[in-house]
């Protein structure tokens, strides 16, 4: 059974202890009723969602296109390669425009700012309402969207290679449009005639937008359009959890369709399909230096603490429970390297060069401030990390270095530019490294 968290629905809106029963009732139904839709593993309905998605093409005047159904999303990809797919652009950031309610978003957002600041009468809600409802409008609810369990979020990681072949675009069908579950959520607190009143004229359009979305929610998967021919993907047919909600299973997909595609999560963290399915090519060594450091937490939950300590006959050097130190070990990989590797708060290890000598000195030395490399974009969102100091140096100095590269230490992330390297961010620093150290 999942055990719900309450803070875990109610931090967006700000005091939760402020909210009342019957609000905190509207916020629990809608999210039961979004994660339904997000995690359902019935069947596409087919005659449902081809009649959507017509209604989709009809309204940003184009012909009702050929359906193409497929298994699952990563079905669909097989339809994007070159010799497969339509010679045509894709076509989802058209039809979203066409799906997105955006008069009538802008209009409450307008009218729970003018509640919150009593500019205007406000409706019987509380001050955290009146603010999560703002910020969720203004967020486009992508906050919200999270709090109805990431299903949508995994499967879009397990597509982005896909993605980048089609425009990067793609709409989400169950897993989407993110805005929806805080429109269904704004309904039910303040109900169709207050909306109604606030959305003036545009009400009718809007609400044929917001039935047209629901009705593709509810009806099937992923879906990718492009000009007289739409691919359209089945619906999950498992969703997996722990017993706190986060995706997770241990020897399988954690979000699976029918034909064996999927995404591999371990208690809430993507992890790559390998680690899951051939778990003995992992080993110690990756849960000290693999890039991501959530990854790295989940690997080292994956392999047991005892494990990694026993395969790499780890022995302590210094133990400082203190925020500024951690545990210091020494080991030997197996052609008998010899290593350091700290263990602090973060629940994770990672590797430290040979001559420090306390748990303190080791986590100075992860926190300076030093070149450990550049990040290469890859694709879009992604980088590719380049942490040898050498081959980081060498990539930089390159006259044809792209500008996208970007070079980053502890505290500061640069821009290569025409007039050299620029200093960028100096106040998020830490944040660029957490996927790194």
């Amino acid at each position: 059974m999942v055990v719900l968290d309450d803070s875990f629905l109610f931090d967006a809106f700000g005091h939760p202890d402020d909210l009342t029963a019957g609000e905190r009732t509207h916020i629990r139904a809608s999210f039961e009723e979004w994660r339904a839709i997000r995690d359902c593993a019935k069947a596409a309905d087919r005659a449902r969602a081809e009649r959507a998605v017509g209604e989709v093409y009809a309204r940003s005047g184009r012909a009702h296109p050929q359906i193409v159904w497929c298994d699952s999303p990563g079905a669909c990809a097989q339809w994007m390669r070159p010799r497969k797919r339509p010679d045509s652009p894709c076509l989802a950031p058209d039809l979203n425009r066409v799906l997105y309610p955006a008069v009538a978003r802008e209009r409450l957002h307008q009218a729970a700012s003018g509640w919150l600041y009593r500019s205007q009468p406000r409706p019987t809600l509380s001050t955290p309402i009146l603010v999560g409802l703002q910020v969720q409008l203004q967020e486009n609810f992508a906050d919200w969207d999270l709090r109805v369990g990431r299903t949508g979020t995994a499967v879009e990681q397990g597509l982005y290679p896909v993605l980048g072949t089609v425009d990067k675009w793609a709409l989400e069908g169950q897993h989407g449009p993110y805005w929806l579950p805080g429109w269904s959520l704004a309904r039910r607190l303040l109900g169709d005639s207050v909306i109604k009143e606030i959305v003036k004229k545009a009400w009718s359009d809007q609400c044929e937008r917001l039935a047209i979305a629901e009705e593709l929610a509810q009806s099937c998967g992923w879906w990718f359009p492009f000009e007289g021919m739409c691919f359209v993907s089945e619906r999950t047919c498992a969703v997996r959890r722990d017993d706190v909600g986060r995706l997770h299973a241990a020897n399988r997909f954690a979000v699976e369709y029918s034909d064996g595609w999927g995404v591999c999560f371990w208690r809430g963290v993507q992890v790559p399909a390998k680690w899951i399915f051939h778990r003995d090519i992992v080993s110690p060594i990756h849960a000290l230096t693999w890039p991501d450091k959530a990854q790295r937490v989940a690997l080292t939950d994956m392999l047991g603490w005892e494990c990694v300590l026993s395969e790499l006959h780890a022995s302590l050097i210094d133990d400082d429970p203190g925020p500024e130190g951690g545990t210091l070990f020494a080991g030997r990989l197996a052609d008998g390297t010899r290593i350091h590797f700290l263990r602090g708060t973060w629940f994770c290890a990672l590797r430290v060069p040979t001559d420090m000598k306390t748990a303190r000195d080791a986590k100075r030395w992860t926190s300076s401030a030093r070149l450990p490399g550049i990040r290469i974009p890859e694709r879009a969102g992604c980088y590719r990390l380049l942490l040898d100091p050498a081959e980081a140096e060498a990539t930089v100095s390159t006259a044809s270095a792209s500008p996208d590269v970007r070079m980053f230490d502890w505290k500061h992330e640069r821009e290569l530019t025409e007039s050299g390297w620029r200093w960028m961010y100096p106040q998020v620093g830490s944040a660029i490294f957490e996927g790194v150290f």
